[in-house]
């Protein structure tokens, strides 16, 4: 039985149209990781700077 890696895993062609299409996949998914944890910091600073304010 044989296991077959990624083209990444095995440093294949860099300008191979799958390795290519892989990287932009791993950029779009990490710029979504990114924006959806600002949201979650800025909400809850927001909550925590709302909780100041009250009396």
């Amino acid at each position: 039985m044989s296991i077959y890696a990624c083209s990444i895993c095995f440093f294949g062609a860099p300008e191979d149209p799958m390795n290519i299409g892989l990287r932009a996949a791993v950029v779009c998914m990490l710029a979504i990781l990114v924006l959806l944890f600002g949201f979650f910091i800025k909400f809850f600073a927001s909550v925590s700077k709302r909780s100041n304010l009250a009396p």
